[in-house]
């Protein structure tokens, strides 16, 4: 009741941490927001989800996860894991699946390094494509082909199937990135600290240490 009365009252806090990351690790962050945020933090938190690396430099975002070390001197980084990718099918082997086809990604998706791979060594028996993350789990699920997706991802959606040991050339490191000047900040630092604590509780999750079902 307080809360909601704090909202009509129009006295949500004026603090916004933003966290920039990609599409898979948003989602997985946003899964576990009572973990990193709550009411009484006092703040307001927005996830920025895309591609693209965020400029923390320019405030654009205040906190980064991301796959590698920072190497701009305004930034600092501190390593939360590693995270593994495999090869995945939909349970019922239908369609492309049976087939033995791929599902690829279009559009900007295509240029992260598990879609280059997977034009690199199967790109000839891709049928068909999605233009989003999500939509090519979509079509994996519905049975129209195999496709890489992180670990955390596919072991943790029981319409997936892990066919393969994880490729150890798409193995990444895993970094909670923010403003050198920023992270001692208390309400950066709070959700940061949050962060980095849900990763390495999860790491058997995003290392695809969970066994092949």
């Amino acid at each position: 009741m307080q809360s909601l009365t704090r909202w009509r009252e129009g006295s949500l806090p004026d603090r916004i941490v933003r966290v920039s990351a990609g599409p898979w690790t948003s989602a997985f962050v946003s899964a576990h927001i009572g973990e990193i945020w709550t009411v009484d933090d006092g703040i307001r938190v927005e996830f920025v989800t895309t591609t693209d690396r965020v400029d923390i430099g320019r405030r654009a975002a205040d906190i980064g996860i991301r796959s590698e070390r920072p190497t701009e001197q305004w930034l600092a980084g501190r390593q939360s894991g590693k995270v593994a990718h495999a090869i995945y099918s939909g349970r019922h082997l239908i369609n492309g699946i049976a087939a033995g086809l791929f599902v690829g990604v279009t559009g900007e998706g295509a240029n992260v390094a598990s879609a280059r791979w997977l034009q690199a060594h199967h790109g000839d028996r891709i049928a068909v494509r999605g233009n989003n993350t999500h939509s090519v789990r979509e079509l994996v699920a519905a049975g129209a082909g195999l496709s890489i997706f992180p670990c955390f991802v596919g072991d943790s959606d029981p319409r997936l199937v892990r066919v393969a040991q994880p490729i150890p050339e798409l193995e990444t490191d895993q970094w909670i990135v923010t403003h050198h000047e920023e992270r001692h900040s208390p309400p950066v630092r709070k959700v940061a600290n949050r962060i980095a604590t849900l990763m390495r509780t999860h790491q058997p999750l995003f290392r695809g240490e969970t066994p092949i079902r």
